[in-house]
């Protein structure tokens, strides 16, 4: 997202409490950065009212910082800033982001704003974390800024954010645009999320679906909690330490589920015991963060952070060992993964009080969005089976989320064909027959239609297979299939039960005669392929010798409606199983059509 803001900072800096804007205009949508140094005065809260600090003059505090070096994080202090203004600046307003961990605006004596409940004692504050904007009025001239400011409960202290300066309906857009757009990156990456579990629902042997689904959830709650933190301009009083543990537990938790993607993907790779070592360290992270006390383990930011670094390194080490299999996933998850590196680096070094003054924001959520979506598009191809072009993210997220939902919905089509197929044969499987016959029993009891059922058996197939081998026993039921498929009409169905079972289910048949006629016709076709001997040698490489009653045959028992005490075609199966028993007793090689007879015998 672009918003048309310009955001000044740099060459303006405070210089010992005083930052001098007289030169600079107040107009359009030009915001400015309070940053640089300001007058810290350590362990007091001066009166808004007194002109002149007392006592004596404050310390040199450089904004965005903290006073950790001042003073322990733990405590309280005063920030002041005088401001130099032109005379003529028009309505202005301040964005006053959140400062850890709660504070009091004074503007000239008067206090015009506040987060959570600052306090120069532990019992009488209150924490709490939201950006807000805070209307000045036409404060032309010098105007004194002075901010109380407290921290009890996270390990810094301090204004960690620079406020922002500027006319009051630019700052207003400034804000509300960057609320708007870090909940549309949440919310694009949550239902990025929400898709790819969706897809692992369907297939449930694609675990990395869930790994990366659960983890583009994670990244889309973490987004709404860093930052301008939108959450807490939609809910302004969400509890404070819960939204401190959610922001850590986003990265220990998101780490061992996108850790866990990458050991799916590279599997063949990836060392089992250094997958084990990442996430049970990032797992005890957690619990540690859930169980201590938001002082203890914020002050251990660094141990989360050089794990996701040691993690984001093995990566690389899994892409120089994949390289020559997995090219192009590789080409474009480095870009993704690089960026990432980097952001985190940026991140830790801030956290530490350094790099403090950029003239940009660094959130590591944007880094892990980027990654999101570019693992995403990768399992996108993979399940797809198509050959997609990669596009550069663009301006517009609800766009990017409308054309992935198109090409998932193609996904999940191939993945259902692929569901009720025989992969050997290329007919349908038993989950289609199950499906077919429910059909079937439904038009059946609507209809009265004809049916007529054949199930067929491969004569001392286990034999072949037991001798030559499951690869020998496979190649005969390839060709066999391919046999019958050309055999069967259209409108027909046929099925692989499992093994070298077949069944047919044949529709729109008045009598049991065209059955018959259609299981001569196979036995005849079949008789006829005498060349799998000539393949099972080529396949195999050496002569084969089969005894002549273990020879290959087909054995096929028929049944249909037309006979009496059909009332479903459930029982059709059944009846047909039990012909082709007799068929097999009678010497194989034949068919044998369901009598009563069959049904006392059974």
């Amino acid at each position: 997202m672009i918003f048309f803001f310009r955001i000044s900072g740099k060459g303006i800096a405070a210089s010992e409490g005083v930052i001098n804007l007289q030169s600079h205009t107040f107009e359009g949508k030009k915001i400015y950065k309070l940053g640089g140094d300001w007058l810290l005065y350590p362990s007091r809260f001066l009166d808004p009212e007194t002109e002149t600090p007392f006592p004596g003059p404050g310390l040199i505090q450089e904004v965005p910082g903290t006073w950790d070096d001042r003073s322990d994080p733990r405590g309280f202090a005063t920030y002041r800033l005088k401001v130099q203004l032109p005379d003529e600046c028009g309505p202005l307003a301040l964005l006053m982001p959140s400062l850890s961990t709660a504070y009091s605006l004074y503007i000239d004596g008067v206090q015009l704003g506040s987060n959570g409940k600052a306090s120069t004692t532990r019992s009488g504050a209150v924490s709490q974390y939201k950006y807000e904007v805070i209307p000045l009025g036409k404060n032309c001239g010098e105007t004194n800024i002075l901010i109380h400011v407290s921290n009890f409960d996270y390990a810094k202290g301090g204004m960690w954010t620079a406020p922002l300066l500027g006319p009051q309906k630019a700052v207003t857009g400034y804000f509300r645009n960057r609320i708007f757009t870090e909940t549309l990156i949440a919310g694009g990456v949550m239902l990025v999320g929400i898709i790819l579990l969706t897809l692992f629902i369907v297939r449930r042997e694609f675990l990395s679906y869930a790994n990366l689904g659960i983890f583009c959830l994670i990244m889309g709650i973490r987004t709404l909690i860093v930052g301008e933190i939108p959450l807490t301009f939609f809910y302004p009083d969400f509890n404070w330490s819960l939204m401190i543990r959610l922001e850590y537990l986003s990265m220990s938790v998101g780490f061992i589920f996108i850790n866990a993607y990458f050991y799916n993907i590279y599997s063949r790779f990836y060392k089992r015991g250094i997958f084990a070592v990442l996430n049970s360290l990032a797992g005890l992270f957690s619990i540690f963060i859930l169980l201590a006390p938001v002082y203890i383990f914020t002050g251990q930011v660094l141990v989360v952070q050089l794990i996701m670094v040691a993690g984001i390194i093995n990566v690389f080490y899994l892409f120089a060992k994949s390289s020559h299999e997995m090219k192009e996933e590789n080409t474009i998850l480095i870009a993704g993964i690089t960026l990432l590196l980097l952001m985190v680096i940026l991140d830790i070094l801030i956290s530490h009080n350094k790099l403090m003054f950029l003239p940009f924001k660094i959130n590591t959520s944007y880094g892990l969005i980027i990654l999101i979506l570019s693992n995403s598009f990768i399992l996108i191809r993979q399940a797809a089976r198509i050959t997609m072009q990669l596009q550069r993210l663009t301006n517009n997220l609800e766009e990017l989320v409308r054309k992935r939902t198109g090409e998932l919905e193609t996904a999940n089509l191939k993945l259902s064909e692929q569901a009720v197929t025989d992969l050997l044969t290329g007919v349908s499987n038993r989950h289609k027959f199950a499906n077919v016959m429910k059909t079937e029993e439904a038009r059946f009891k609507r209809t009265g239609s004809h049916y007529a059922a054949l199930y067929l058996d491969l004569d001392n197939f286990k034999y072949i297979n037991d001798t030559f081998g499951h690869p020998a026993g496979d190649l005969i039921l390839k060709h066999f299939g391919q046999i019958l498929k050309a055999i069967v009409r259209e409108s027909d169905y046929l099925f692989r039960l499992g093994g070298d079972e077949f069944f047919i289910l044949m529709t729109g048949i008045p009598t049991i005669e065209e059955g018959i006629t259609l299981a001569a016709r196979i036995l005849e076709e079949t008789a006829k392929w005498m060349g799998f001997r000539e393949e099972l040698e080529e396949f195999l490489g050496y002569p084969v010798n089969i005894p002549k009653r273990k020879s290959l045959s087909l054995s096929i028992g028929i049944s249909s409606t037309g006979t009496p005490g059909i009332d479903s075609l459930h029982t059709l199966p059944s009846r047909a199983d039990k012909a082709l028993l007799r068929a097999k007793a009678e010497g194989k090689n034949r068919y044998a059509v369901y009598t009563e007879e069959d049904e006392e015998d059974a």
